[in-house]
């Protein structure tokens, strides 16, 4: 809603306007997506690309030791995942984790069992078939 337009006889109303709408909606969805948690901390980073990439550390015992340094590390293991899958790091990408997923390809079963319900098209009459034509 827009307040405090004013008319010819300068008394105010309030009117939508859905382009305002729309700025107002675009400036939210812009503001709305989160600061990274690791990125405040380079040190962490850094700590967590040379024991993954180098040293071949699993990133759960990664982040186990990095609180036991006394990093403050302030992320889930699943955060941590979605930062290497999305390419936060510079360094680390998926190819230097040591346990990955396996997916197994999904069989489909190519035979379907159909009841047979009444007679086949081309078993009917002619006369129904050309009714069913039109």
């Amino acid at each position: 809603m827009v307040n405090g337009l004013k008319r010819s006889d300068l008394t105010e109303y309030s009117e939508y306007s859905a382009e305002k709408a729309n700025n107002k909606y675009l400036n939210n969805k812009k503001n709305k997506q989160g600061n990274l948690k690791i990125v405040n901390d380079i040190k962490v980073v850094m700590f967590i690309e040379d024991m993954i990439v180098n040293k071949k550390y699993s990133s759960y015992a990664t982040l186990e030791k990095a609180k036991r340094e006394g990093f403050k590390v302030n992320i889930w293991l699943k955060t941590l995942y979605n930062y290497i899958h999305n390419e936060i790091f510079l360094k680390l990408s998926p190819k230097h984790l040591t346990y990955k997923k396996k997916y197994k390809k999904g069989y489909k079963n190519d035979r379907s069992i159909r009841k047979i319900v009444g007679k086949s098209i081309e078993e009917r009459a002619d006369i129904i078939l050309i009714s069913v034509k039109k």
